[in-house]
This record gives C-alpha cells, sequence and structure tokens, in this order.
C-alpha cells in the first residue's frame, strides 16, 4: 500500500471514531420512576396539541417473589381526548421517548409495558424484577436505596430518583406493613406514600407483619453488611494489620521493660518509632508533589513506611535483649551457654495454664468483640444517616484514646485484660471507620484521606501519645516511691 493510500485509510479511521464518539453520549444522569408517562399521555390525548394531566400517582405493588408491579394512574383534563388507540399509542410514545431522550431514563428496567383507558383515565403498567428480598421473615427492597452507590454498569450519577408523577405509593405484600420509618415519606393505611418531587436516597423500604422497628432494622443492617463489608473489610485490612501489630507489641514488650526499669535514652524501640510520626508529614507533602497522586502510590508510601519502621522495630527489639544480657554476670552467661533452650510450650497448654492472663483475657477477647459487633450492626441499621458523622469521628479518635491507655496500663503488669481492651481498640477502629464511611455514601476506596491520611495521622499520634502516657506515669510513680 502507498504512503498516500495509508494516510487516506488512517484519516477515514479517524473520523469514523470521532462520529462515533459523538453519536454515543454519556449515559443520562437523571432516572425517573415513571419515565415518560405523564409526557406520553399529554401528546398521545391532546390531538394536534398537548393535553394537561391533571392528577397523576404511581402505585408499585412490592411480592414475596421478588418483583414488583407498577401502575400509574393519570388523569387526563377537559382538553384532552381518548379513543380506541390511545393506549397503544401512549405505549409506543412511552418506548419512544426512553429510546430518544438524552437527559433522563427509567429508574428500572421495565418488562411488559402495557395501557389501557378507563373513561378518561389512563392506566400505565409495567413490571420491574428482583425488587424485594426476603430477610429475618419480612420483606426488604434497597432499590430506592442510592448511597450505596450501586445501580447500572454505566450510571454515572447515582443522586435521588425522580417520581414523574404528583405521588408515588409503596404497598407491601398482602397483610404486611412498613417496619421502617422511611426520610421523606409517610406511611398511610400501611403504604409508604411520597408527595414530593423525588426520592430520598436513604429510602430502604421493609414490610412485615410483626415485630416492629427492631426487626425491619435487623434486617436492614444485614442487607447494608453484606454490600459494605467487603468494602470496608478491603479499605482497612492494612491499617487494622499495622495498628494491631504496634499495640499487641507495645503491650507484649512493655510491662517486662517498666518492671526493669525504663528510660526512654535507652529504648532504641523509642528512638525508632519517635521517627515515624516526623516521617509522615514528609511523605505526606513528597506524595502531594507527585504529577499524579494516585491511590496506588499513597498505599506503596503506607506499606514502605510500615515495611520499615517494623523492621526497625524488630530489629531494636533483638538489640535491647543483646543489651539487657550483657549486664548480667559472667557466671550466669556461662550456666546460659551450657544450659540446652526450653522447649517451647503449645499456645493452649500457656493459655489454659493462665500465662496471658487466664479468664480474664478471655473475657477481655469477648467483650471486645461484641462491642466492635454491637457498633458495626448499629450503623448497618442507621441506614438514615442520622448518627454516622458522629460514629466516624469517634472511630478516628478512638486510637490516640486507645494508645494513651496502653501506655498507662504497660506500667502495671496485672492489667492484662485492660490492656487486651486497648488493643482491640486500636486494631478495630480503621475498621469502624471504613465501615461508617461506606455507609455514609464515601467512596473510601478512592478518597485519599479515608485509606492513607487517617490511619497515618491513628498511627503517629498513637505512638507520640503512648510514649508520652508511658513516660508520664512512670516519672510520677518514681517520684512518689522515692518520696
Amino acid at each position: 500500500m502507498s504512503p498516500r493510500r495509508r494516510l487516506a485509510v488512517a484519516c477515514l479511521l479517524v473520523a469514523a471514531l470521532a462520529l462515533l464518539a459523538g453519536c454515543s453520549g454519556p449515559a443520562p444522569e437523571q432516572e425517573v420512576i415513571c419515565h415518560g408517562c405523564v409526557d406520553a399521555v399529554e401528546n398521545v390525548t391532546g390531538g394536534s396539541g398537548t393535553a394537561t394531566v391533571e392528577e397523576s400517582v404511581t402505585h408499585v405493588r412490592l411480592q414475596e417473589s421478588g418483583d414488583a408491579r407498577f401502575v400509574a394512574r393519570l388523569e387526563v383534563g377537559d382538553d384532552g381526548e381518548t379513543d380506541a388507540t390511545t393506549a397503544d399509542r401512549v405505549v409506543e410514545r412511552i418506548e419512544a421517548l426512553e429510546r430518544t431522550s438524552y437527559d433522563t431514563r427509567p429508574a428500572f428496567e421495565r418488562r411488559d409495558l402495557d395501557a389501557r383507558v378507563t373513561g378518561d383515565e389512563v392506566l400505565v403498567t409495567y413490571s420491574v424484577g428482583g425488587m424485594t428480598e426476603r430477610r429475618f421473615g419480612v420483606t426488604v427492597t434497597d432499590r430506592f436505596y442510592r448511597a450505596d452507590g450501586r445501580g447500572r454498569s454505566d450510571e454515572v450519577d447515582h443522586g435521588p430518583f425522580q417520581i414523574g408523577t404528583d405521588r408515588l405509593v409503596v404497598d407491601g405484600p398482602d397483610g404486611t406493613s412498613p417496619l421502617v420509618g422511611v426520610p421523606g415519606a409517610t406511611v398511610k393505611d400501611d403504604r409508604v406514600v411520597w408527595t414530593g418531587n423525588e426520592v430520598s436516597t436513604r429510602s430502604y423500604l421493609v414490610f412485615g407483619d410483626s415485630g416492629g422497628e427492631v426487626r425491619g432494622r435487623t434486617a436492614v443492617a444485614a442487607n447494608v453488611i453484606e454490600w459494605a463489608g467487603p468494602q470496608a473489610l478491603l479499605a482497612s485490612a492494612l491499617p487494622v494489620a499495622v495498628l494491631g501489630a504496634l499495640a499487641i507489641g507495645f503491650a507484649y514488650r512493655y510491662p517486662r521493660r517498666v518492671a526493669d526499669g525504663w528510660n526512654p535514652r535507652d529504648d532504641s524501640l523509642f528512638k525508632a518509632l519517635a521517627l515515624g510520626p516526623f516521617a509522615v508529614p514528609v511523605g505526606i507533602a513528597a506524595l502531594w508533589q507527585l504529577p499524579v497522586p494516585t491511590v496506588d502510590t499513597a498505599v506503596l508510601l503506607a506499606v514502605v513506611t510500615g515495611v520499615v519502621l517494623t523492621a526497625r522495630a524488630v530489629r531494636s527489639d533483638d538489640g535491647d535483649d543483646v543489651e539487657d544480657d550483657s549486664d548480667a554476670a559472667p557466671a550466669r552467661e556461662s550456666t546460659a551457654d551450657s544450659r540446652p533452650p526450653a522447649p517451647r510450650r503449645p499456645i493452649g497448654q500457656r493459655l489454659a495454664e493462665g500465662e496471658f492472663g487466664g479468664r480474664g483475657v478471655v473475657y477481655a477477647v469477648v467483650l471486645s468483640a461484641t462491642a466492635v459487633a454491637a457498633v458495626t450492626a448499629a450503623v448497618a441499621a442507621d441506614f438514615e444517616g442520622d448518627y454516622l458523622g458522629f460514629v466516624w469521628l469517634a472511630a478516628a479518635a478512638l486510637p490516640l484514646f486507645a494508645f494513651t491507655a496502653l501506655g498507662y496500663l504497660v506500667t502495671d503488669r496485672e492489667r492484662t485484660p485492660h490492656r487486651v481492651v486497648a488493643v482491640a481498640a486500636a486494631a478495630t477502629a480503621p475498621w469502624l471507620v471504613m465501615f461508617t464511611a461506606i455507609v455514609n455514601g464515601d467512596e473510601v476506596i478512592s478518597d485519599l484521606l479515608g485509606m492513607i491520611l487517617v490511619p497515618l495521622g491513628q498511627l503517629a499520634g498513637g505512638v507520640l501519645l503512648f510514649y508520652a502516657a508511658l513516660w508520664l506515669t512512670t516519672r510520677y510513680r518514681s517520684t512518689g516511691t522515692d518520696a
């Protein structure tokens, strides 16, 4: 092929791509529950002009099988006319609006779209699959709940659904009534009714025959944990591992060090970790100087920082043991060299013998796990988001209080259960932060603040507060002993 012909073919390809890009615009952002219903009826019944729909309402009947039946009743005004062809023309017009509309589209994928005329009233009916699910014996639908960021694959906006008619009325299966309140809606005659233009993005609908608010929110919590839990687990895995390892290391190491007489000038672990809080701002500043500060780069920075600090901590731990052994008497060194090392006992045997605090530790673990599970369930049940902001702030600050308490508790070797609670609080706080943020509708997976800055702040602040509390406590106790 000659160069001139290759150039011509390339120009044609570029033109074709440009034409395709111009024809395929972005998916409409606004989604309407009864999309095209009012416009279709007004255009079809208006003859040569446009008629008026005086009153309109969309009824939704939820079924236990998972499907839902939608029936829109539209009352035509005196300026409109209906005939034997009105119903078919309304369906054709609705389908045409769905194909040609660039600003709006149906909120759900409609099936069996149909219409019929009764006097001056036009009824538009269709079905939607996968609207409900059964949990704990009640019927739940999260299809109106938009804060989870889930929707169609080509969706570019997760804002509230527009109703498309004057009212939206949702009925549950026969013999059921709403078990939870819905933001922006009222409950009337066992129905959920919206009279505004849109449905709140935090609308969970739960219908049951008994159980009330507790049963309803339990079903909602199970649904929320199902979609928010895996995301939160992924986002919090690294912070949980780093803070948990640090807290466990402090709780295991420092009771012995304090009993032997702790001095920060002789603690190489303190010297290594104390540099971390000062290195964090430098790393963040360096991150922002990059041409494209991506989440991958931020995660890499956090991982490298954690590995370096952990390596230095392990190395300093070994060095401290060597320094402690060097102070021993020569006779003890020769005896230790000639004696074979004691076999390591199984962890189960050590627990049974009370080496780790006995029953108190078991109770502390159970209490901590119960508290974390209860907070997680409470966050999941708060689908309206009334208290999520407060819970997020409390969870973000929890490691700071936990490490401060741990700095005090390591000075008393008898308080092992209390140290277990402090360790659990420090380790599980990132999970609560991420889970609460996701339920609140925040994109924490792609958010630099949620993924990186908050955990780094918890790490840096926790280290400083731990050593500050440890230093103040040991100094106070040594002063009291000298007196």
